[in-house]
């Protein structure tokens, strides 16, 4: 049997918009006590949407934290005031953020998406994060303006999944909710077949 760790305590350290870090003062299974630094995230929603030509919108922007121009499938983090409302796919699967999924769609690429459906759920850095990013299927239906955050500058492709999975394979893309997002894609694509 795995053992859980208890939290004896727990200390916010750094609280800002986006997330909040706060240090767990933990019970071990071997009954030591360790700290454990976590950052506490609300979640966000991305979005593998896909064309009448069967092709993935894909993003492409620099990204601070890697310093570098990333390839993305759209997506953004739930704000703060934004409630979950559940959702069951015709596959059986749950999802909470939809509306966020939806919106950011909107905002990122001007698109419209029907045929909604939870693809996934990951989590990025189960080590010291509690991310978890919702990925959502969509079909796209009409295309409207973009609405960019203030300091959000994209370029938008529409890309094949074939060549996304090479992307991949040659690590052009390597965002981890891009990843899952292509390779279960790909598999539906394959059992289509």
């Amino acid at each position: 049997m795995i053992p859980v760790e208890k939290t004896i305590k727990k200390e916010t350290v750094l609280k800002n918009p986006i997330f909040t870090l706060v240090k767990h003062t933990v019970v071990t299974g071997s009954g030591a006590e360790k700290s454990r630094y976590i950052v506490e995230h609300k979640g966000a929603a991305a979005i593998a949407a896909v064309t009448g030509e069967g092709k993935l919108l894909m993003v492409r922007q620099y990204r601070k934290a890697v310093d570098q121009i990333v390839w993305e499938i759209p997506a953004g983090k739930i704000d703060p005031e934004e409630e979950p409302e559940e959702f069951i796919g015709r596959n059986g699967r749950k999802g909470l953020w939809r509306s966020v999924a939806e919106r950011e769609l909107r905002e990122e690429t001007g698109w419209k998406g029907v045929n909604w459906e939870p693809l996934c759920s990951i989590c990025g850095s189960v080590g010291y994060c509690s991310e978890k990013i919702e990925i959502w299927r969509c079909d796209c239906e009409s295309r409207g303006s973009t609405d960019f955050d203030e300091d959000e500058y994209l370029e938008l492709y529409e890309m094949e999944i074939p060549r996304l999975v090479e992307m991949i394979g040659t690590g052009e893309i390597f965002d981890a909710k891009t990843i899952a997002a292509v390779l279960m894609l790909d598999r539906e694509r394959k059992d289509a077949r």
